[in-house]
């Protein structure tokens, strides 16, 4: 079964935005698939369509063969536990009011019920926070630091960290700035 089926999608802009015309393609469970081009090819703009930030203007993508541009909000929301983005510009996706730690927990316990986890004691988060900064190889002293006291690697691991944290089924890396 496909992961993800992507058919015939056009998405255009007017402001002179890239734009995505036609485009087909599909990714398996447990494949990667890198899309190459030069800048404002609309390699963003087809993310944004994948993550349903933009409407597609025609065309349809399939996510485990469900029809997304079909999910109201309501039904978008497992949707979007599964399919998550890492940006480039990690200082841009972390609230620099926040310590790394409940940026990462907070993510998770948005999805924690369907991820059929119960809320955890301060104790566990803890283990689970330096679990997912061991597992991007960080140290565990980084959780209780801001954004603005790591390197920018750091926060880029830090962002590959959260996405990964409520298990996604697909992660769309983009090179775009928020």
């Amino acid at each position: 079964m496909s992961l993800l089926t992507v058919k015939h999608v056009t998405k255009s802009y007017q402001a002179g935005k890239a734009t995505v015309n036609n485009l087909s393609f599909e990714l398996n469970k447990d494949e990667c698939l890198g899309i190459v081009g030069e800048s404002g090819c609309g390699k963003s703009t087809l993310a944004s369509c994948l993550l349903r930030i933009a409407p597609i203007d025609s065309g349809s993508i399939f996510f485990k063969n469900e029809a997304i541009e079909q999910l109201n909000e309501r039904q978008l929301h497992p949707y979007r536990r599964n399919i998550q983005i890492v940006l480039q510009n990690p200082a841009a996706a972390l609230n620099p009011k926040l310590k790394i730690k409940d940026s990462l927990i907070n993510l998770y316990a948005q999805y924690s019920r369907e991820l059929n986890h119960s809320h955890f004691s301060y104790t566990s988060r803890d283990a689970f926070v330096k679990q997912l900064l061991e597992g991007v190889e960080l140290p565990s002293g980084v959780a209780n630091q801001y954004p603005h006291e790591l390197s920018g690697g750091q926060r880029q691991r830090v962002t590959i960290a959260r996405a990964i944290s409520i298990e996604p089924e697909l992660i769309v890396l983009d090179d775009r700035k928020p």
